[in-house]
């Protein structure tokens, strides 16, 4: 049972919280995708036995072009367009993301962050591994990890598409997506997101994934959310069409 003076106590946290985490709502959905698959390629790591013997007899695909068994896409980047996000309330992350190389592929493939949170970087493998950040708005860095080492980076600007690679295993890449709010998500294996915490509010959605062959049915898509709302919805991607070549 909850007495009166607890009551009051969770309306003035919620009240006094910075982002109104109390009534904030949510954005949950799933990503669609109609048309071919693109095929992807197994990753031969026969250049370095650490690699190879970590998977065992398993055929490691390429982490692009990853779907769902029921077609779903995976590792498609979903935010709240920088505009829509302008005056609204919200606590920095002061925990980090982690990004980890383990059987020498970076886990995960696509990732953000919010502006000025820090990025963990892990080395799980029993191999050497270096990180070659190719950012332009931010400061770009080369730096080599001993096995079961780690490193922390933060990037302060605003940058999506930062090119994560490792020069001693080329196959190796991941790509990093730095934001100005925290109102945004990656979908999953399965192509499942859910974007938490928004204020109550109209928001205009944009998307991203990091082949152009594949496309979104709509750049943008306009949600409503109400306080301690979750709105569902459905992002559709498509094969993009090939031109026609002019006789």
């Amino acid at each position: 049972m909850i007495t009166i003076r607890t009551q009051w106590i969770i309306t003035v946290v919620c009240v006094a919280a910075a982002a109104s985490l109390c009534q904030a709502g949510s954005i949950k959905g799933e990503v669609k995708y109609t048309g071919d698959q693109r095929k992807r390629k197994p990753v031969d790591m026969s250049a370095d036995a650490n690699c190879k013997k970590v998977h065992g007899d398993t055929v490691v695909l390429d982490p692009r072009f990853a779907h769902a068994e029921n077609g779903n896409l995976a590792n498609v980047l979903i935010y709240v367009d920088k505009n829509s996000a302008k005056g609204k309330q919200f606590d920095k992350p002061a925990e980090p993301v982690v990004l980890d190389q383990k059987g020498c592929i970076y886990t995960p493939h696509v990732l953000a962050t919010v502006a000025g949170q820090p990025l963990e970087i892990k080395n799980s493998d029993n191999t050497l591994h270096n990180v070659n950040c190719k950012a332009k708005k931010n400061d770009g860095f080369n730096q080599g990890m001993a096995p079961g080492t780690k490193l922390t980076k933060t990037f302060e600007n605003y940058e999506r598409d930062i090119r994560l690679k490792c020069d001693v295993h080329p196959w190796m890449g991941a790509r990093l997506h730095v934001l100005d709010h925290p109102f945004f998500a990656v979908s999953d294996k399965d192509g499942k997101f859910e974007i938490k915490n928004l204020p109550a509010g109209k928001y205009k959605l944009r998307f991203w994934y990091e082949s152009s062959s594949y496309k979104p049915t709509e750049s943008t898509m306009d949600v409503e959310v109400g306080e301690d709302e979750t709105k569902e919805i459905t992002v559709k991607y498509e094969r993009k069409k090939k031109k026609k070549k002019s006789k």
